[in-house]
């Protein structure tokens, strides 16, 4: 290993290993990525507000308990997340 002498501090000479071609390429991939973050993130948007209907967590509610509310809120989101991550992500 070779070593390089910067303002008396001896630092070592790395390289990276060269990096492997992705066969979609690097942008068909990025915009596929960016295309499945948009679908989770509008099927999560819609499970909350499916369950949310449900759970009966309107407006009202919100104004009558809304630490109440958050906290559903908050569960719905997390379990909606899991439920697209199960689907969508790791088919």
């Amino acid at each position: 290993m070779t070593y390089t002498n910067r303002n008396g501090y001896q630092l070592p000479n790395l390289t990276l290993p060269p990096q492997k071609k992705h066969p979609l390429g690097e942008a068909k991939l990025s915009e596929h990525l960016w295309e499945i973050e948009q679908t989770a993130k509008e099927q999560v948007r819609q499970t909350v507000e499916q369950m949310a209907e449900e759970q009966g967590m309107n407006e009202q509610m919100k104004r009558q308990n809304p630490m109440l509310w958050v906290q559903t809120m908050n569960n719905l989101k997390a379990l909606a997340e899991e439920i697209v991550l199960n689907q969508l992500i790791f088919v």
